[in-house]
């Protein structure tokens, strides 16, 4: 039997030279593919057939027993293809295809070119199971209102059958996903109810399901509108789709849907988040590792939704995106298949958190699994651990600080020759501002007043893993700050600005403000979470009698240290000396 994973290479050696785009070889195939597996005579062919024979065949069999199988093949151009190219196809599909092997072939076949094509629109058919495992759709009916290439729907109906049945309805508004939608169905022998149309502009309205699974395109960030009850919502696209879904869902029906994991802390959807606790939707939520789907490193989680809840029922988290993912020839990265059968009960065992308890501004799972501190590598003290939560004791930076943000980067002109310097990541190095090197911001006075930073503000970077802190110190004149930072101006009344600074950078304070990030891909920090980082508070004079003490032992320590490094270096300055080393070195010496 050919193996299919050469499929692809053969086609494209048969079809050299012939002009034929590659994902016109793939639609054309599939035709065949079907036409052969629906008709075996075609097989058996004695002479060859050019593709309109081909093709009237097929209609004569399909006419009046599946016309939308028929309208599927024939809107894949199967009767456009110059003869030489079909007739190549043609023999490759009737000497080397079976009927049992073409429907395995036909998703090998697309996958490829869909990926390229149609990015973010492919589900790997691991992670339709997975969701097919997690809502587990037992009777009824089974709506998939953004069906693609039916690979959700293919996993359900398969899931029904073996569980006592499932009528299947699916939607899909791109032509051509929605004919090969078709063919796949029909090649695997599995009846759906495929409709073509737009659900978020509907011409009618969707069934009342009983079980919903959706991985709508993700992406999409243009403000909608979306009635919901008596309720007007403001969101984006990808949650536009899951309150489609919702409103598809009859009373007790459950539906379950792909995001990108950073639409479940946006501020732009946080009005949907807080609707749904609200109205206790909310049935659970599954973060996935980054990189499940094709074409985007982006993490995406699976939201669970439940029409008619009990209003004590819990909302269960499960934090899967630290799981490891597996992959063939460095691609097709995938949960492992223990890991992948394992998931859905460690969601049903996972603890049920009331709504009440969760935060319509953060709902990333990861918030809500227990913490257990944080073990850090400290150059001063070495691996310390850190307690999960401060003393009640301590006092949050709202109390006794000023938060301000930076300027955006992309309103800089980087070739700017006047105006304020501005602070980026890269000029705070090892905890000190690097004040040299700062490029000119070309802000006017206007605009750069509200973003300048003051001697003695401590700078907390805001964006990626790694936290940078550094104290402001005194300048001739001021620089502004970017984006890429929090400045943190102290109460001069209740706290020393050296204070604070020595106390965010020590090991409680990294773990404090790392526990507060946010993210999916790139880690960010916001202000209403730097202001609920809490520090121990001591009287005013203690502060400063403390940081007195301490900055007199460092600039002594440092000062030792630089006379040590300076008398290692003469060491080895006359052990070269002396070897004769030197004869082959230069070096400047310095005092």
């Amino acid at each position: 039997m050919l193996s299919d994973a050469n499929v692809m290479r053969i086609l494209r050696t048969h079809l050299q030279g012939r002009g034929m785009l590659e994902s016109d070889l793939i639609l054309h195939s599939v035709a065949l593919c079907f036409g052969f597996w629906r008709l075996p005579a075609l097989r058996r062919t004695a002479g060859l057939p050019d593709a309109e024979s081909f093709l009237r065949q097929l209609a004569q069999a399909l006419r009046d027993t599946d016309p939308q199988a028929l309208a599927a093949v024939e809107s894949l151009c199967l009767s456009h293809l110059p003869q030489d190219a079909f007739a190549d196809l043609f023999s490759f599909w009737a000497s080397r295809g079976t009927p049992s092997s073409y429907p395995r072939l036909v998703d090998r076949l697309l996958y490829p070119t869909l990926d390229r094509q149609y990015p973010l629109r492919w589900t790997p058919s691991w992670l339709s199971r997975l969701a097919v495992e997690l809502l587990a759709p037992r009777g009824g009916v089974f709506y998939d209102g953004t069906a693609a290439t039916g690979g959700a729907a293919l996993e359900a109906a398969r899931y029904g059958a073996a569980h006592g049945g499932l009528q299947v309805v699916t939607y899909e508004s791109d032509p051509l996903l929605f004919h090969l939608s078709i063919l796949r169905s029909r090649l695997q022998g599995l009846a759906l109810d495929q409709r073509r149309g737009e659900i978020l502009a509907p011409a009618e309205p969707p069934p009342a399901a009983d079980w919903s699974i959706m991985f709508p395109p993700l992406g999409d960030n243009r403000l909608r509108q979306v009635r919901c009850g008596s309720e007007v919502l403001t969101c984006t696209g990808d949650w536009a789709f899951a309150l489609h879904q919702l409103q598809a869902l009859k009373e007790g029906g459950r539906g379950l849907i792909c995001l990108f994991s950073g639409s479940l802390f946006n501020s732009r959807n946080t009005a949907v988040r807080r609707y749904l606790l609200e109205q206790n939707f909310l049935e659970g939520i599954v973060s996935l590792p980054e990189g499940c789907l094709p074409r985007t490193m982006l993490p995406t989680s699976l939201v669970l939704l439940r029409k008619g809840r009990g209003r004590t029922d819990g909302i269960r988290m499960l934090d899967a995106s630290d799981w490891m993912l597996v992959s063939q020839a460095g691609r097709d990265f995938r949960l492992s298949d223990a890991d992948t059968a394992r998931l859905p009960e460690a969601f049903r065992a996972s603890a049920a958190l009331p709504a009440a308890g969760l935060d319509p501004e953060n709902l990333l799972p990861k918030q809500y699994r227990p913490d257990t501190g944080a073990v850090l590598d400290s150059p001063d003290l070495g691996r310390v651990r850190v307690q999960p939560q401060p003393p009640e004791s301590w006092q949050p930076l709202s109390g006794c600080t000023r938060i301000y943000r930076g300027v955006n980067l992309s309103r800089v002109d980087r070739n700017a020759t006047a105006g304020p310097g501005v602070i980026r990541l890269a000029d705070v190095q090892d905890g000190v501002l690097r004040t040299d090197s700062l490029q000119p911001s070309g802000l006017p006075p206007e605009r750069a007043e509200r973003y300048l930073v003051q001697p003695g503000d401590i700078l907390v970077s805001c964006k990626g893993p790694t936290i940078k802190i550094c104290l402001v110190p005194a300048m001739d004149r001021l620089p502004v700050l970017s984006d890429a930072f929090l400045g943190i101006r102290a109460d001069p009344e209740k706290m020393d600005p050296r204070y604070i600074f020595y106390c965010l950078q020590s090991p409680a304070g990294q773990a404090g403000l790392a526990r507060r990030q946010l993210g999916s891909s790139i880690p960010i920090l916001r202000a209403r979470d730097l202001e609920d980082v809490r520090l121990p508070y001591i009287p005013l004079s203690l502060q400063q009698q403390c940081v007195e003490t301490l900055s007199r032992e460092e600039a002594r320590l440092d000062a030792q240290l630089a006379r040590l490094q300076a008398e290692k270096k003469r060491a080895y300055a006359t052990f070269y000396r002396q070897t004769g080393l030197q004869s082959v070195m230069e070096w400047e010496e310095h005092t």
